[in-house]
This record gives structure tokens, C-alpha cells and sequence, in this order.
């Protein structure tokens, strides 16, 4: 309800916008920095057909260390729109984003597209099957 008292927790990295947003609704928002994100840089990115974002602060971790061009020809999926904007920032265009900023609605939007591509190459292999 309205006056609500509410522990808004999130890492360094995220804005303090929604406890902002809160405290203009009518809750008495808590803003608590919770944890610090930190990068740390693989040795190397294995091969991938497929790459999941669950938020904006792993597509800037994946581009501190890779070339611009590290997802073309790939499956990109965006959990949100803060992810799928920093995605943008890095030039990626097509990211597939799950109607629901969920995981599970983020895997299943990527197996409906892996469906849909292998149903796809079928037909083209053989068109009248």
C-alpha cells in the first residue's frame, strides 16, 4: 500500500531511479547499495552459437574484453530493456528480448528461435517434406 516502507537493494552499477520513482509514488524508498560488480576478464570466451544478457552490466563486461563485432552471425537474447539498450550502445541491433523480464521467459523465447532455425533449415533442405 501507498506509505509503504521499501528496501529498494541493487549493486553499484544500477541507478538509484526506481527507489526515486518509488518515493514520488508515495513509498518511504530505502536506496541500499547492496554489492559492487567487478569484471574479471576470461583468458578466453568460448565458441557459441547463442549468447543470454540478463543485464546491462554483463553486455559491458562481455564488450570490455571483446571486439565490437564479437556477436555478429550470432543469437543474442535481452532480458530488459536496460540490457537490450546496452546492447544498442555497442551497435547490436537484433537481440531477441522475452516478452517478460524473466529468465525463464528469456530461455524459452531462445528455444522457440532455436526451434524456429532448425525448422527453417529443414525446409529449405527439402521443401515439399
Amino acid at each position: 500500500p501507498q506509505g509503504a516502507d521499501i528496501l529498494r537493494l541493487r549493486s553499484e552499477a544500477a541507478g538509484a531511479e526506481l527507489a526515486q520513482a518509488l518515493s514520488a509514488a508515495g513509498y518511504r524508498a530505502t536506496d541500499c547499495i547492496l554489492y559492487s560488480n567487478e569484471t574479471i576478464r576470461p583468458s578466453r570466451v568460448p565458441a557459441f552459437d547463442a549468447v543470454f544478457f540478463a543485464s546491462a552490466s554483463a553486455v559491458e563486461a562481455f564488450f570490455s574484453s571483446q571486439p565490437a563485432d564479437a556477436l555478429a552471425g550470432k543469437t543474442v537474447v535481452a532480458m530488459g530493456r536496460p540490457t537490450l539498450g546496452a546492447l544498442a550502445g555497442h551497435g547490436v541491433r537484433s537481440a531477441l528480448t522475452p516478452p517478460d523480464a524473466t529468465v525463464a521467459a528469456a530461455v524459452a523465447t531462445l528455444a522457440a528461435s532455436m526451434v524456429e532455425r532448425a525448422l527453417m533449415a529443414d525446409v529449405r533442405k527439402d521443401p515439399h517434406a
